[in-house]
């Protein structure tokens, strides 16, 4: 390439071989040095000096006189097809009559036909893209001004109506005087270079916007470990937040730009490189890696996954590594809650008095309390994973399957169970709760067991007080009936005699007025001691309201066995009774009836005693009376 050679630049014209073929020069009026637009005209000028020249370097050597008008129409030929095969039109615009000549791969570049072309610049024009025309215009009266070479890309639209991509360039020809005199051109149809151009170039701004969009670092270093490439997050973990999105949007294009070119032990410091390095290394190797790493202090994030992979040229030699990286940070903050989440639960649920343990769809363990263990004498590692079955045997599973195969289908369980402990029975109130997917489908339950033990001795304790008569500890009217009603039926299943005492203090009235109310609860508590002291151990004595007690006897022998024993408590009674610092006599009246099975509801049967205690009473106290048919019956 010519430089400043007095007004002359030069350009060597050489085959595709590297023959030379002779010298393309260009005349200017003073020396100057080529633009780089100048400069390419020149080259393209070249190349098509070079297929001319080829084309009549292979005619037949012959002398003037030997050479025919075949041998140049050949020529003409083989230069013609010579230019059509590297798509290059020329043309040539006569500044001083206005003409402009085409050959015929302008025509097909154009898509115009010979017929309509008038050989005007205005034929040029209309086909220029009008959003192109003011542009292109400018440059080239730019050109003639300035007698710079003409370089332009642009616009047409072809005769099939679609638009392609003209790339030109002129040079300026001018006379002795430096008048521009003509306009020496070519065009080529960099359509497919354009298309496939902007193909990469979305291409490019798809990748770019999908690596920029993805929550990790993408990268790229060569074997310098220095970035070829860089996504927008680096601006993230170089902090560069807290502006708006605009200004953030700049902020990251920067610190892309600020990364490339500089090593990875620039970018993130010694400490951080040194620790990735190793595995940067093997990837130069040629393998990929995959990592979780926690990185030392520096300003990389603490927690990170490491991705590699070599990267290849187009002979697949290995020319830098392929990196990824993932902040795991926030991954890392979430576990360490969830686990001190579950400490916190795991401390509380071991001190909770329960029972706690959830139990899959295959029915084993997967996880228990300490109570659990505790209760069951083993620790949790030996616990976990086994099966219902194997931890609480064939027996106790048998009694309990039910439960859990209800909870299984989707059922709250509750349940209470006794169970035969070594110091004593101990009774587990047992809760089962089915885990629900979102589906409603169950994936296991979660069962808590509660010790009332102590709860089912108070409830018995107040279920005695109900029964039975805190004063004498005998029992009362509530329980009385029952066991009449039990002394019934077996009388009357078994055919066996039963009989009833209905008996009373007598003159309790007077007792309780003349010495008070105290004293008469000891003279009652000690009437019902003497009671139980004439009966046999199957006996049954209760206190019915004030001084009214009643006996049930069962399995007599015979009516007078009744008789026999209702004397021995009037006997028993006669005894004088201490009191304080005193002692009292009292004397009790006792009616007897024997049940019937004939008479229905045992109610009948204690209004018959009553009627004997009345009959005893007016016989004057202190003796016994019995219903007299049924009784001799």
């Amino acid at each position: 390439m010519g430089g400043k050679m007095g007004g002359l630049a030069a350009y060597q014209i050489r085959s595709d071989e590297g023959e030379w073929l002779g010298t393309l020069s260009v005349m200017a009026h003073e020396a100057r040095t080529l633009t780089e637009a100048q400069r390419s005209a020149l080259i393209e000028l070249a190349a098509v000096a070079a297929v001319a020249l080829k084309a009549f370097a292979t005619r037949p050597l012959a002398s003037d006189n030997t050479r025919g008008p075949m041998a140049d129409s050949a020529s003409d030929m083989k230069l013609e097809l010579a230019v059509r095969a590297n798509h290059i039109g020329t043309w040539e615009l006569d500044l001083n009559s206005g003409r402009l000549q085409w050959d015929d791969a302008m025509f097909e570049i154009f898509g115009r036909s010979k017929e309509a072309f008038q050989g005007s610049e205005n034929d040029w024009l209309q086909t220029v893209y009008p959003a192109d025309a003011q542009r292109l215009q400018t440059e080239l009266r730019l050109a003639l001004e300035s007698s710079e070479a003409f370089d332009s890309e642009y616009r047409i639209r072809h005769s099939d109506g679609s638009l392609h991509h003209i790339h030109a360039q002129a040079l300026v020809i001018r006379d002795a005087q430096g008048k521009p005199v003509h306009l020496l051109g070519s065009n080529r149809d960099i359509s497919a270079r354009v298309h496939a151009q902007q193909a990469l170039e979305r291409s490019e701004r798809r990748l770019r916007l999908i690596t920029d969009k993805l929550p990790v670092l993408i990268a790229s270093v060569d074997k310098d470990y220095r970035y070829t490439f860089a996504n927008n997050n680096f601006e993230a973990w170089y902090q560069l937040g807290g502006r708006g999105l605009a200004e953030q949007a700049v902020q990251a294009v920067q610190a892309v730009q600020s990364v490339i070119g500089k090593t990875t032990e620039e970018v993130f410091g010694t400490v951080a490189f040194m620790a990735i390095k190793p595995y940067l290394d093997q990837a130069m190797l040629g393998h990929e890696i995959s990592v979780e790493l926690d990185m030392p202090p520096s300003n990389a994030p603490p927690h990170i996954f490491l991705y590699c992979a070599p990267e290849r040229d187009e002979l697949n030699k290995i020319v830098g590594v392929f990196g990824l990286v993932l902040d795991r940070t926030p991954e890392y903050q979430a576990r360490e809650k969830i686990a001190e989440s579950e400490h916190q639960l795991r401390t509380v649920t071991d001190n909770i008095p329960a029972l706690i343990a959830y139990i899959d769809t295959n029915e084993t363990i997967q996880f228990c309390n300490q109570t659990f263990c505790d209760w069951h004498q083993t620790s949790k590692n030996e616990v976990k994973g086994k099966s219902v079955l194997e931890l609480e045997g064939p027996l106790l599973y048998a009694k309990r399957k039910d439960y859990l195969q209800c909870a299984m289908q989707g059922e709250r369980i509750e349940f209470e169970a006794k169970y035969e402990c070594k110091n004593a029975p101990v009774h587990l109130h047992t809760t089962l709760v089915p885990d629900k997917e979102l589906d409603g489908r169950v994936r296991g339950v979660f069962k808590l067991c509660t010790d009332v033990t102590k709860l089912k001795h108070v409830e018995d304790e107040l279920r005695n007080l109900a029964r039975i008569d805190s004063l004498t500890g005998l029992p009362n009217r509530s329980q009385f009936n029952e066991a009449l009603k039990a002394a019934a039926e077996r009388s009357q299943c078994q055919q066996s005699l039963a009989a009833l005492l209905f008996l009373d203090i007598d003159h309790f009235k007077q007792i309780n007025d003349s010495l008070g109310h105290a004293a008469g609860d000891l003279v009652l508590s000690e009437f019902a001691s003497r009671i139980k002291s004439s009966l046999r151990s199957t006996d049954t004595v209760a206190r019915l309201a004030g001084d009214e007690f009643v006996v049930i006897l069962e399995d007599l022998s015979s009516a007078d066995q009744a008789l026999a024993i209702a004397s021995k408590i009037v006997a028993r009674v006669r005894q004088p009774m201490p009191l304080e610092k005193s002692e009292i006599r009292i004397t009790t009246s006792i009616g007897i009836a024997c049940y019937q099975a004939h008479e229905g509801e045992p109610s009948a049967w204690l209004a018959r005693a009553d009627k004997a205690l009345y009959q005893a009473k007016a016989a004057g106290r202190d003796t016994v009376r019995s219903d007299p048919v049924r009784f001799m019956s």
